[in-house]
């Protein structure tokens, strides 16, 4: 509808003609809009203060009391008293940013009431991202429902995966630490055995050391004892002559036997690394026949062992 200009129709002019603007569906869409968000505020910010004054009351109506005084007083079901006074302790923080511009009404101004008690079944923590993230003013209560039993369904499969994994884990934390526990006691056996050996090798050398000394002092004192006698030995009579011959042969025999000995000694030195080193390397291959977790492998390697004994005792036969 057009301005209507009385002046030009012949009238008295009006100072202040009347505008009328056109209205037209759009402006009636976003007036009903405007309305049903005012609505929605409106609803969601008088739930809350309806629970707080629940809260209130509960604090004051005698213990067993409650259930008779909502229906009484203010016709609630238990049920639905217990969404008021939720909404309210969930989201009576930001009843006074619910008409403002901040980021928490921003998030949750927008929410109706069935909205905002099907959200409580989200972490108060984690309420806030999930609106965002999922748009949930344009959802349907339905919607919303679903929304939030598909992200539980999702931490629950996600828990029971990082359980699967955490017991995983902890077995192979377990393998490694009896592994660990293994191979700390079998270094603290051969540590053992190696200071016995060490022990037995002082032992031997320290007795091998005292038999040389006594050798050394044997031999020191037939050759002071023939030096002696061969300064006579131009003047010396049959019984003396005799003697110097006797040192000589004792003196001789004193000095092979100690050359024989020093040799057996290193033969015996040299076997017994040897011995040592077939003992370390056969107590190595058993513990390789552990590790085979085949039955069948571990069967034929056990075989090539035995055979490999019955070789070795063969060859033993043979040395006299």
């Amino acid at each position: 509808m057009s301005v209507v200009d009385i002046s030009k129709m012949g009238a008295t002019p009006v100072q202040d003609a009347e505008i009328v603007a056109e209205r037209t569906p759009e402006i009636v869409a976003a007036e009903i809009r405007q309305i049903a968000d005012q609505t929605r505020k409106m609803v969601l910010n008088s739930s809350i203060e309806i629970g707080k004054r629940l809260c209130e009351a509960k604090e004051m109506v005698p213990h067993g009391e409650w259930t008779a005084w909502l229906e009484k007083n203010v016709d609630f079901s238990q049920s639905s008293a217990n969404n008021f006074m939720k909404i309210y302790t969930e989201y009576g923080d930001i009843q006074g940013e619910l008409w403002g511009a901040s980021a928490k009404s921003q998030t949750f101004g927008n929410l109706s009431y069935s909205q905002a008690v099907a959200l409580l079944a989200v972490p108060a923590e984690e309420r806030e991202e999930f609106v965002k993230e999922n748009h949930v003013e344009d959802m349907s209560t339905r919607e919303l429902q679903e929304a939030i039993k598909a992200r539980d369904t999702a931490m629950e499969e996600a828990t029971k995966s990082w359980e699967t994994e955490r017991e995983k884990i902890l077995k192979e934390n377990q393998k490694i630490t009896k592994s660990l526990d293994y191979a700390n006691k079998k270094l603290e056996i051969a540590n053992k055995k190696l200071e016995m050996e060490k022990e037995l090798h002082d032992k031997q050398h320290n007795a091998a050391e005292a038999v040389k000394q006594e050798q050394a002092e044997e031999i020191a004192r037939l050759k002071e004892q023939l030096a002696k006698a061969e300064e006579k030995e131009s003047t010396a009579t049959l019984e003396e002559a005799a003697e110097i011959a006797r040192l000589r042969e004792q003196l001789k025999k004193a000095e092979s036997l100690g050359a024989e000995r020093m040799a057996s000694d290193e033969e015996v030195a040299r076997f017994k690394v040897l011995f040592q080193t077939v003992q370390n390397n056969f107590s190595d291959l058993m513990d390789a026949m552990v590790c085979i977790k085949d039955m069948g492998a571990k069967a034929k390697r056990k075989a090539a062992i035995g055979k490999l004994l019955e070789k070795l005792m063969e060859e033993l036969d043979n040395y006299e």
